[in-house]
């Protein structure tokens, strides 16, 4: 069955892999690889976070593969909902080329998993970490939600089916924007700091005449 993008399960599902993204993808993804958290071996909590979070984005394509989507023509809305079209419309036109790239990492995790925690690298440098880099891409797909009508229409479904006020979910979505705001300057500042100490000379100093 192909899922109205108005229906009170896709409204959920979409505030949930909105608080994935701006929680997991934002915060834990940079920090667990300038770190290097452990992710081979089924003892350590950080691999488990990993591994759960990077399934989660496989469910989300899946999950987007089989939803319909609204049709505008002369003032009047029409929803599709035939599987093949819905499929089709999701990965030309939606945020299939940034949602399935993030789903890479898993995969090449469940491997190393696999063969007892061994230490896939080269060059000294551990893939399977590097690797995570790549649910970066999911940022993409979290700012177009924020600047488009999407999860307008998802708080209007929620508040049809629960009675919450919208207020509550504009409110989230600012809290959201500006903690997104407030991480790439606190980013952008610790690079900074980084190049200071690594260049005494940087930036460049030029002497008055």
């Amino acid at each position: 069955e192909v899922l109205s993008p108005f229906s009170i399960y896709y409204a959920t599902w979409q505030y949930l892999m909105m608080v994935l993204d701006c929680t997991y993808t934002a915060f834990w993804v940079p920090y667990s690889v300038f770190f290097g958290l452990e992710d081979c071996q089924w003892s350590e909590w950080t691999a488990v976070v990993d591994f759960v979070a990077g399934w989660l984005y496989v469910l989300d394509v899946l999950v987007n593969l089989r939803v319909g989507y609204s049709v505008v023509h002369k003032l009047s809305r029409t929803v599709e909902l035939d599987s093949t079209k819905s499929a089709l419309f999701y990965i030309k036109h939606g945020t299939f080329l940034v949602d399935f790239p993030a789903t890479i990492p898993v995969f090449v995790q469940t491997v190393c998993l696999s063969v007892d925690g061994t230490s896939t690298s080269w060059g000294g440098i551990n893939i399977t970490q590097m690797m995570r880099l790549l649910r970066l891409l999911r940022l993409a797909r979290a700012i177009r939600l924020l600047l488009s009508d999407a999860l307008d229409a998802a708080s209007v479904s929620v508040k049809r089916a629960t009675g919450a006020k919208m207020i509550w979910f504009q409110f989230v979505q600012i809290v959201i924007l500006f903690t997104w705001t407030a991480h790439m300057m606190a980013c952008i500042w610790y690079y900074t700091a980084v190049l200071e100490d690594s260049m005494p000379n940087w930036p460049p100093k030029y002497k008055d005449n």
